[in-house]
């Protein structure tokens, strides 16, 4: 068991935090855009990172799955009420999650590591980030820029 703290605590920082204003920033290479302020969180990207590495994906690809084009609704919602979305290249679906699936999803990351690092043929689903985009937030918030 203490193999999977060790793991959790080298590999699995909580998130990297963004936050994009339209205005631009210098700090962050933001460009000026059109769009309203944003936060963007990237929970576990050490994981991920791994997790990406093991099955071969780039990130410069896997972001241009995801952000190049827009994204297509599917049509039908999870048992959860999740909705899910296809990658225009329909190579990854994307879920909505709650804050609690969210959690339970971080909370299960060690093991799936250590699954993932034994054993890459997994019949596990394969997990490829867990992000947190978020445009409405409470004006009390201040990003420090």
């Amino acid at each position: 068991m203490n193999d999977l703290r060790t793991i959790n605590i080298y590999y699995f920082p909580s998130y990297i935090f963004v936050f994009h204003c339209s205005s631009g920033s210098i700090a962050d290479d933001t460009p000026a855009h059109n769009f309203n302020d944003f936060r963007f969180r990237d929970f576990a990207p050490l994981a991920f990172q791994f997790f990406r590495n093991v099955y071969g994906i780039k990130i410069e690809d896997f972001i241009m799955s995801l952000c190049n084009k827009p994204m297509k609704e599917l049509s039908r919602s999870g048992a959860s009420g999740s909705l899910f979305f296809k990658s225009s290249d329909d190579l990854y679906v994307v879920k909505t999650v709650d804050h609690r699936e969210a959690k339970f999803l971080q909370g299960l990351l060690p093991g799936y590591y250590m699954n993932c690092q034994q054993n890459k043929n997994t019949l596990l689903p394969k997990f490829f980030g867990l992000y947190l985009y978020s445009v409405h937030f409470s004006p009390l918030f201040r990003p420090s820029l």
